[in-house]
């Protein structure tokens, strides 16, 4: 008999990556990387991590000084600015070193109280939102597949991660979906 690979169940959390599926229906989501930034009872908010927008801004960073940073569409809710910091953990889960918000200001502050040059930034134009239970129902009925086995650097950096590899790596026997080139409409 052969062995099936199933995706594992994820609860879906703050910190949760969620990679749409070839089944997404939403052409917007095709091929695709969220990461929840917020989840609860009330809903859930999360950015698109790869889909840079080609624009440079500057900020002003208290502890590196000025920094260039590549914009990225976050999502089709228009909440303007907001930015991702991923820095070292202060304890041994790399998910408390996530923090996002819109007001920078706030995140000059957080970096000034840490001191540490040892972080990343990214900056990100709106966001994904979804009402209560919205986005559990959409994985369930397989719109996202979702997983906490991921490196948070790697995948906000785009380079080693890609859509493709992390589908293919949560996308269970379903992996074999990730090449085809359009979206798959099913009825």
């Amino acid at each position: 008999m052969s062995k099936v690979n199933k995706q594992p169940l994820v609860d879906i959390k703050q910190g949760t990556l969620i990679c749409s599926t070839p089944i997404n229906p939403d052409a917007d989501n095709y091929k695709t990387l969220v990461l929840i930034t917020r989840h609860s009872i009330l809903g859930s908010t999360g950015i698109i991590l790869n889909n840079p927008l080609g624009i440079k801004i500057h900020v002003n960073n208290l502890i590196t000084g000025t920094e260039i940073l590549e914009l990225h569409h976050g999502g089709q809710v228009d909440e303007g600015l907001s930015f991702l910091v991923t820095m070292p953990s202060l304890r041994e889960d790399w998910k408390d070193s996530i923090y996002w918000s819109s007001n920078f200001n706030d995140l000059n502050v957080l970096l000034s109280y840490l001191q540490t040059k040892n972080i990343s930034m990214s900056a990100y134009c709106g966001c994904m939102r979804w009402l209560p239970g919205e986005l559990n129902q959409q994985v369930a009925n397989k719109f996202w597949w979702a997983t906490d086995d991921y490196g948070v650097n790697e995948i906000t950096n785009g380079k080693n991660n890609t859509w493709s590899s992390i589908a293919k790596k949560t996308g269970g026997h379903y992996a074999p979906l990730v090449d085809i080139e359009e979206p798959l409409i099913l009825n």
